[in-house]
């Protein structure tokens, strides 16, 4: 079914078969909030903690634990494991740096600027959430259909420029998809992101599954296996301090 859409001012006007309806974009984030648990509740989420197993099926279902680290407002770290390998992106709120032992890289460095810019995007676990005062601002792009299920499509602008867009169940609410653009060296790449297999933790609604698509092609997949909601969580583990160097000794082989 064709759908034509105009604007007035924060209002989208859909017109599909003759019927003329609209919807504004914090009804839909209303939505949005009421399914994860609530604006309120969402607000005391001030960490998180994910352990489960990373499945990197664009090279053969090679299977890795992966554990993420979350401290509001923006502070994230997540490990990758394969036997003796171990892989770490971390964000302290102002450096990105990382640990890559399959490319001999054992002790804390600061990340490349696209890497860091991807790691730095990806730290608000929540970027709809207050996202004015974050500094961001979204634009609705319409109603569409996505594997049988209605979308509202919205498209969320960081502070800093860079775009992704939000694909929300238009009934319960729920975010389906999410993509942005990936730059590396010359090159462009879609990065699609499924969130599936909802559950509650406490209160709070959690996707146990993450499906990244590159050029709609599945690269890798997330299997969560246990979620914590606001557990202690010291900064010094986002931190790439001096002081406090991590560093990782690979065995010999």
């Amino acid at each position: 079914m064709k759908i034509k859409s105009i604007f007035l001012g924060s209002v989208l006007i859909l017109i599909s078969g003759g019927i003329l309806y609209s919807q504004s974009v914090d009804e839909i984030l209303g939505k949005y909030y009421e399914a994860m648990g609530g604006l309120d509740r969402l607000r005391t989420v001030k960490s998180i903690k994910k352990m489960g197993k990373y499945i990197v099926v664009a090279q053969g279902g090679m299977e890795m634990s992966i554990t993420m680290w979350y401290k509001a407002p923006n502070k994230s770290r997540t490990e990758w494991s394969f036997r003796d390998q171990k892989i770490v992106h971390a964000f302290d709120g102002e450096t990105a740096w990382r640990i890559q032992t399959m490319s001999g890289i054992t002790e804390p460095e600061p990340m490349s600027e696209e890497q860091a810019n991807e790691t730095k995007n990806n730290a608000d676990q929540y970027l709809l959430i207050d996202y004015k005062n974050k500094g961001h601002k979204l634009e609705l792009l319409g109603k569409e259909v996505l594997d049988g299920i209605e979308v509202f499509k919205i498209k969320l602008t960081r502070k800093n420029g860079s775009e992704v867009i939000y694909f929300l169940d238009s009934k319960s609410g729920k975010e389906l998809k999410n993509s942005y653009m990936l730059t590396r060296g010359e090159a462009d790449f879609l990065i699609e992101r499924i969130p599936g297999d909802y559950k509650k933790v406490d209160w709070l609604l959690v996707p146990f599954s993450i499906e990244d698509r590159v050029d709609g092609n599945t690269f890798s997949k997330i299997l969560w296996e246990k979620v914590e909601i606001n557990p202690e969580m010291d900064d010094s583990i986002f931190e790439m301090s001096p002081n406090k160097k991590e560093k990782v000794t690979l065995e010999k082989r």
